[in-house]
């Protein structure tokens, strides 16, 4: 097996001998390695099929270079230690979903930037294995940079380990429900590309994580959850994105007219953060994120 391209000293992209490009985790496996190098497989701890049908390889490449490598190893050892305590596996996708999240969280806990989640409550209750061990998780990124993460970030971080099992299971959505979802996200999207004059690639690392935010969001509002506000928070972020949180309000206007949904200032918030992130990646501006 080859390496396609080395992510770390403990981390590499590499292809196994049906082709299939995977993200293998060890102590040293990328330590001195080159693109083309055999991979050392005496040193893999831990191997994820990240890429699905619908993601080129130059796709994933380019997703795993915009992260950090060291959140790519934290993130391993975070699902590997919950996967031994919620006692389920979790699905492979949800390596880089997690390890983008960790790069999310390090950037602001430097800025001292925090936010909580309008689903705290509901997953504390649903979901009570997951919001403990995601307590944890925290811990061990407080011990991984040194820097102080508030229980807050929990829910985020449960949330990854809820959405996995939900995927690694093949459960599958009401059709209803299902069927809304993609009008509501299709015009999502064509709202966004007419604002920033570009097409969103649906095969994108960056567009997979719009769209599970969205998909939260619209279930947030088929089910009537009521979402915590922080418009001090939102002036900041509308003041340092103003043409993100101009499409932004645009989505809003468009979700009042047409399904008389009465958006939160705190969902207004999060959807001008992953539209910030979106436009960058589109534009190749990926570690330039200006709401962080």
């Amino acid at each position: 097996m080859k390496i396609i391209k080395p992510l770390g000293n403990n981390a590499i992209l590499m292809e196994n001998e049906n082709g299939i490009e995977q993200v293998a985790i060890g102590n040293g496996i990328g330590f001195r390695k080159r693109e083309g190098d055999e991979v050392d497989l005496d040193k893999i701890q831990k191997v994820y099929v990240v890429r699905d049908e619908t993601m080129q390889n130059a796709d994933l490449e380019r997703a795993v270079q915009i992260i950090q490598p060291d959140n790519l190893v934290l993130a391993s050892r975070i699902i590997e230690e919950g996967e031994k305590e919620l006692g389920y596996k979790c699905s492979d996708s949800i390596l880089l979903a997690m390890a983008d999240h960790l790069d999310f969280v390090v950037t602001r806990a430097k800025n001292n930037t925090f936010f909580s989640t309008p689903l705290e409550w509901d997953i504390r209750v649903i979901y009570p294995k997951e919001y403990a061990f995601a307590l944890k998780a925290v811990r061990l990124i407080e011990d991984f940079y040194k820097v102080r993460i508030p229980d807050e970030e929990a829910p985020f971080l449960a949330l990854h380990f809820i959405n996995s099992q939900a995927e690694e299971s093949g459960s599958q959505r009401d059709m209803t429900e299902t069927i809304l979802y993609t009008g509501i996200i299709q015009n999502i999207l064509d709202i966004t590309k007419y604002h920033y004059g570009f097409k969103i690639d649906q095969r994108s690392f960056a567009y997979s994580r719009f769209v599970v935010h969205v998909r939260y969001f619209v279930r947030r509002q088929l089910k009537g959850i009521d979402v915590a506000s922080n418009e001090e928070l939102l002036e900041i972020v509308a003041e340092k994105c103003p043409f993100d949180y101009a499409c932004a309000k645009k989505i809003e206007k468009f979700l009042a007219g047409v399904y008389k949904w009465e958006i939160d200032a705190g969902e207004i918030l999060y959807l001008t953060l992953h539209l910030n992130r979106v436009s960058a990646f589109a534009e190749g501006k990926e570690d330039k994120h200006e709401c962080d």
